[in-house]
């Protein structure tokens, strides 16, 4: 019996060592999960919302500050673990859950570290729509806006003899100089004639 109770001690040994191991591990990763379960979910909606941001072609300062904010808190965290880590048995360092745990931060940085990116690029992209924009604007305030350009007025008409452009069938303005200058007499003048095309009619002499 007492042979037999020899042969266990070793295995009752790993067993104690492998479940002080899990308690310590459990402990030292309790208080940090859940601050990662908040740092994941907010991850989560940054880099949605940059995203979003650059698939429209906008860029949002508060929105990489707080990227930015984030980050730091998450890095700060995993270089506090890493440092703990250091003190403590190789048995706790190895458990699952430490490593679970050392996973959950670099896939928050990561996810955090694309948000970046992808802000960099929704701003890259609108001072590239800016830069067009201005660049039009530029072109327009030098050649002018050709649909709102005045037409070209000749003498006596508008510039190929149209009008708010409906085209004059006499190639000028009506009134203009491609119509008949004598159709256009004033009315004053000839009824002052006489009327236009009748000759001149003399009063009757005055009898004393």
């Amino acid at each position: 019996m007492d042979n037999g109770n020899d042969r266990d001690e070793p295995r009752r040994r790993t067993l104690s060592e492998a479940t002080t191991a899990a308690r310590e591990a459990g402990r030292l990763v309790r208080d940090i999960n859940d601050r990662i379960g908040r740092w994941q979910a907010e991850s989560v909606r940054l880099a949605t919302t940059a995203e979003r941001l650059r698939r429209s072609g906008r860029s949002d300062p508060g929105l990489v500050e707080a990227i930015d904010v984030l980050a730091a808190l998450v890095e700060g965290q995993r270089r506090n673990f890493a440092a703990t880590l250091q003190t403590l048995p190789g048995s706790v360092v190895q458990h699952s859950r430490v490593r679970d745990t050392e996973r959950a931060l670099r896939m928050v940085l990561e996810r955090l570290q694309a948000a970046r990116g992808e802000t960099g690029t929704a701003a890259t992209a609108l001072r590239a729509q800016q830069g067009a924009a201005d660049g039009w604007h530029t072109t327009q305030g030098r050649n002018g806006d050709p649909a709102a350009r005045p037409p070209i007025v000749g003498a006596g008409g508008s510039a190929g003899g149209t009008r708010h452009g409906v085209l004059d069938a006499g190639g000028g303005e009506p009134g203009g100089a491609g119509a008949d200058a004598g159709s256009q007499r004033p009315a004053a003048e000839a009824r002052r004639d006489g009327g236009a095309g009748e000759e001149a009619i003399e009063p009757p002499p005055r009898l004393c």
